[in-house]
């Protein structure tokens, strides 16, 4: 403990002259633009995914709002990014730093907020000391870091189902090796955020509203409907393309090993995916990635020309939302989707959907697929 203390001092100290040079560099940025800057929002994120990206444009266009986009640098907890415009640069995570930056946008700002996007990846940065200084103004939840730090993966990648105190230091306690973890201690941090009247919350779908009052019984939040699409009565798609299509990042969060298995066991069966895949997949004949897409625009695009007729969504924990799901909705693609997180609730009344149980073994869940295929 000593020596990780002392290494974390060293390196803070060896990387200050960076930290202090960028915030220089960003005073002088900001005063040059300081007659534009009228509305402006600071937003803290993991790292600004497509569905962030979707969300952030619908919600504070830029040519309405200055928004400066604020999270970990590359994944490294140990460096922040800051990005606004031409601007781009990084600090090292210090809560000096964190509330210096924060002041030195709200020196040059007319109108002023602080928004929470996201809670995983921003662990490291003192978002408490931000909200008692600034007040932040809105949670948006995105993720349930603040309820698990492993996203309700059971040991084979299954939502877990939110089990009692015993049961989740037990599962979280096998992740870490034995190492000593409370899951009270760790939810514990984000009452002052979540369990307050001072900032809004809002939640993009009733499960998660639901999941969240489980672990936090006073929380109060809103759901908030900026991606509710016009009601439009969809036909029931027939499957012509065998091709079966995946979107997004695959992680193994998002069912990456769950794929992986279908390959193997489904030879015959092709999988696109529109997105890419970590760690990635390879060596098999029966399986295409196309690498990371840019916006909403290009999935459409890749969706058009690989004339994709069904879409897997192989997640086995609770999504919040998914952005995907929404554009598999607009193109009226046959999905095939777990009945966990907002899955349900979305494809309520949507005719052309299958759902399975996200806790049904890898074959049930593959004869499923394989049978909508033939």
């Amino acid at each position: 403990m000593l020596f990780r203390t002392l290494f974390g001092i060293y390196g803070f100290i060896r990387n200050l002259p960076i930290s202090i040079k960028n915030l220089i560099k960003l005073n002088d940025f900001l005063r040059s633009i300081s007659s534009s800057l009228d509305k402006t929002v600071v937003i803290f994120h993991h790292g600004m995914g497509g569905g962030s990206e979707k969300f952030i444009n619908l919600k504070y266009p830029s040519s309405d709002y200055s928004v400066f986009q604020i999270g970990p640098k590359n994944g490294n907890n140990r460096l922040l990014s800051i990005s606004f415009l031409s601007f781009s640069s990084h600090f090292i995570i210090d809560t000096f730093f964190m509330v210096f930056f924060v002041a030195l946008i709200q020196k040059f700002s007319r109108q002023f907020k602080i928004i929470i996007n996201h809670f995983s990846g921003l662990e490291n940065q003192d978002l408490i000391r931000v909200h008692r200084t600034y007040k932040i103004s809105e949670i948006y939840i995105h993720d349930y870091f603040a309820i698990c730090p492993f996203y309700f993966l059971s040991p084979n990648d299954v939502f877990c189902g939110l089990p009692d105190l015993e049961g989740c230091n037990q599962c979280i306690n096998s992740k870490l090796n034995g190492l000593p973890f409370r899951i009270q201690d760790f939810r514990t941090k984000y009452d002052s955020l979540l369990l307050t009247d001072n900032i809004k919350i809002f939640a993009p779908s009733r499960s998660v509203e639901q999941n969240f009052k489980k672990v936090y019984p006073e929380i109060k939040l809103d759901i908030f409907n900026e991606f509710n699409h016009p009601k439009i009565i969809y036909r029931k798609r027939v499957i012509k393309n065998k091709t079966i299509g995946i979107f997004g990042h695959l992680t193994f969060h998002k069912g990456r090993s769950l794929v992986e298995q279908f390959l193997k066991y489904s030879p015959n069966s092709k999988i696109v995916l529109i997105g890419e895949s970590d760690p990635i997949i390879s060596n098999y004949d029966n399986f295409q990635e196309t690498g990371r897409y840019s916006d909403d625009k290009s999935l459409e695009n890749f969706i058009d020309e690989f004339r994709l007729d069904l879409v897997w969504f192989p997640v086995r924990i609770p999504e919040t939302f998914s952005f995907t799901l929404s554009m598999a909705i607009n193109k009226n693609l046959f999905i095939f989707a777990p009945n966990v997180g907002s899955f349900p609730e979305r494809l309520e009344n949507y005719p052309s959907c299958q759902i399975f149980h996200y806790n049904s073994s890898q074959n049930q869940i593959f004869d499923q697929l394989i049978q909508l295929t033939l």
